[in-house]
């Protein structure tokens, strides 16, 4: 009699855990919080479904004497017999930290399901096992799952590391129009001329970059009206000043980036790393922003890709933006009036 009910108990787990398999595929994004530091970390995981089970990434990421360091690693997701999801780590992938990661210590996430409104969260504790040299570490996790892949921090590191293909949810592409620029780039070179792509949107050939860096030297965004603009998100703001802080987002690799606002240079010839570039706007006399990215370099890894931290107040946004050599990056700033707020 135990076996039968053993075995009834068994399938209605497997049951509800298939049950939840579109709904919990996907990528997550949050926050993560140690009690321990009392830090607030961002916090991202891209689950997937394959041959019955789950796997999938996490990406940890935060701020130290300004400079961004993350986390990538694998994880394995489980249910228990309450219905929980847990996380658990299942090795570090790559990482930038300023101290050697702590051997032989997994973070384990015990996580409830709910919908709010249509919108899906993953929320509870998480725990750390003790070691010899290490006590347990806790604090709580928050996620909501998200549709917007383009602002993911977690999948530029993935794809550095070959490893976006893993991801059975995620579309297979590639940026087309940068892949055939930089044939066009390549064609050019080869022929000993001036490497130039085309703008399909104007139907023109713009020039790119020199053929030797030393004999042509551009200025900062020199072709940027031969570029097509393309907005990345629209961002609503208060106060008479903001902070703009640039990193690379990814692996480091040689991004250059010139910023525009309001169609003049703000920062020229910027190299991205994983520290930060800061730059403060005085908004009393602006309603709205309007920045644009223009790529001067690819990298070693194109497209030339970026994380853009605008800091208002108490409100910080992150945005992801990617251009190439025949469009800029554009991200629009809208100043929000007192008498807004308090209708809200």
């Amino acid at each position: 009699m135990r076996k039968r009910l053993t075995f009834f108990f068994l399938m209605g787990v497997f049951s509800s855990f298939n049950s939840f398999s579109q709904t919990l595929e996907g990528v997550w994004k949050g926050t993560m919080y140690n009690d321990s530091t009392q830090i607030t970390y961002r916090y991202e995981v891209a689950i997937h479904w394959h041959d019955g089970y789950y796997s999938g990434f996490s990406h940890t990421r935060f701020e130290l004497n300004n400079q961004q360091y993350y986390g990538v690693k694998k994880i394995k997701v489980k249910q228990d017999a309450e219905g929980n999801f847990l996380i658990i780590d299942n090795g570090l992938l790559a990482n930038n930290y300023p101290e050697k990661p702590a051997k032989g210590v997994r973070q384990t996430n015990k996580l409830k399901w709910s919908d709010s409104a249509g919108v899906f969260i993953l929320s509870g504790p998480f725990s750390t096992n003790p070691t010899r040299e290490y006590a347990v570490l806790t604090g709580y996790v928050h996620l909501l799952k998200t549709i917007d892949y383009s602002q993911s921090l977690l999948i530029p590191h993935l794809e550095d590391l070959s490893l976006s293909k893993e991801i059975s949810f995620l579309k297979q592409h590639s940026d087309t129009t940068t892949e055939t620029n930089l044939k066009s780039v390549k064609h050019d070179i080869a022929a000993g001329k001036r490497p130039t792509v085309r703008n399909k949107e104007k139907g023109i050939d713009v020039a790119v970059m020199p053929l030797k860096p030393a004999d042509m030297v551009y200025k900062p965004a020199q072709f940027v009206h031969e570029r097509e603009n393309v907005l990345q998100k629209v961002v609503d703001f208060y106060g008479d000043s903001l902070t703009i802080s640039l990193y690379d987002n990814g692996e480091v690799d040689g991004d250059t980036v010139s910023v525009l606002m309001n169609g003049k240079i703000l920062l020229p010839k910027v190299g991205l790393s994983t520290s930060a570039v800061n730059y403060v706007i005085d908004t009393k006399q602006l309603d709205t922003i309007k920045l644009v990215m223009y790529a001067e370099t690819l990298g070693s890894i194109p497209p030339n890709t970026g994380l853009l931290v605008i800091r208002a107040g108490k409100e910080i946004h992150e945005i992801r933006f990617s251009g190439n050599y025949s469009h800029n990056a554009a991200i629009v700033l809208r100043k929000k009036s007192v008498l807004t707020l308090q209708s809200l």
